[in-house]
């Protein structure tokens, strides 16, 4: 394996890992929110041709029939509309995260302890974030203490982790940012979001599940084998379920949070399947054409070295 393929994600190892100690891979799973049900459809009851009569200038029908003159027929007077409400605080974590992803936005929960000075000054930061970035993340502060988070603070373990800590949630659940143990800025945060490509590798390997990631775009060469190679091995029955496949173009640069650290350039000529497993390891590249036996065997021998402990944050040899 060349010196590009055996160097880590740095930023999704970083957060998968901090992820898979302090949450156990724990996520949260997305619910759909119900469709609205259409409202009925109301046609006009018909005239019986005895019933009609000829209109006048100005004049316009009612529904019973009659007439309306010009003064009647003029629309009525728009009022404005009135503001929406502000919507009110999450009740707790959990209905903060349910909204987030509800409302397709990332998430920033954070952990503290009443009488600690850095958990003051983070909250205090929290509060500017949420001014600055409340149109995209929901923000929530949970007292490791209180009774009614108590089941968020033991699923991510933050009775246990350095406080202040503070988590930041892709609208897929992933946990994309970590911030264990300091006051972050309000430039750190602001810098916390996530593509929804680094969400959903990041995601995937929470899920304690195999990625390959499929780097091909427009001008990269064997794109159809490398896909559909990996969309095989994928599906192949010894997989089990457990590989996610993930595509990504070279030339998006909303991909950037991600293909930057695995050295990706947007002049990308052939396409790249990358063979990441948890915490965020690379344990295998397959370039341009391939076929699913080059992928399963690639697959196969990063797990096999991953498994004999010869992995590290370097990645596999």
């Amino acid at each position: 394996m060349d010196e590009q393929a055996s160097r880590i994600a740095n930023g999704v190892t970083a957060v998968a890992l901090l992820a898979w100690t302090l949450v156990g891979c724990g996520s949260q799973q997305t619910t759909n929110t119900a469709s609205q049900p259409r409202p009925p459809k109301v046609s006009a009851t018909p005239r019986g041709e005895h019933q009609e009569a000829q209109l006048g200038a100005g004049e316009t029908s009612r529904s019973d029939n009659t007439l309306l003159t010009a003064a009647e027929a003029a629309p009525a007077p728009k009022t404005p509309a009135a503001k929406k409400p502000a919507s009110a605080a999450p009740a707790d974590a959990a209905t903060a995260l349910q909204r987030a992803q509800n409302q397709k936005k990332h998430a920033f929960l954070l952990f503290y302890k009443q009488g600690n000075d850095a958990c003051a000054k983070m909250r205090m930061t929290l509060v500017q974030a949420e001014k600055n970035l409340g149109k995209k993340a929901v923000f929530y502060a949970a007292d490791v203490s209180s009774a009614k988070d108590k089941a968020t603070v033991q699923e991510y373990r933050a009775d246990q982790a350095p406080l202040p800590l503070t988590l930041v949630f892709a609208p897929n659940g992933a946990i994309v940012k970590a911030f264990p143990g300091k006051v972050a800025t309000q430039q750190e945060l602001g810098k916390a979001f996530a593509s929804p490509v680094f969400a959903d590798v990041t995601k995937a390997m929470q899920d304690r599940k195999l990625v390959l990631l499929c780097v091909q775009g427009g001008k990269t060469q064997g794109n159809s084998s490398s896909l559909s190679a990996a969309r095989a091995a994928a599906a192949d029955k010894r997989a089990g379920g457990s590989i996610e496949v993930v595509r990504a173009a070279p030339e998006d640069s909303a991909n950037a949070d991600l293909l930057k650290q695995l050295e990706v350039a947007p002049s990308l000529k052939k396409a790249s399947l990358f063979i990441l497993v948890p915490p965020g390891v690379i344990a295998g590249k397959v370039d341009g054409e391939t076929t699913k036996g080059a992928v399963w065997a690639a697959i196969v021998k990063g797990v096999s070295s991953c498994s004999s402990g010869s992995c590290g944050p370097g990645g596999c040899g």
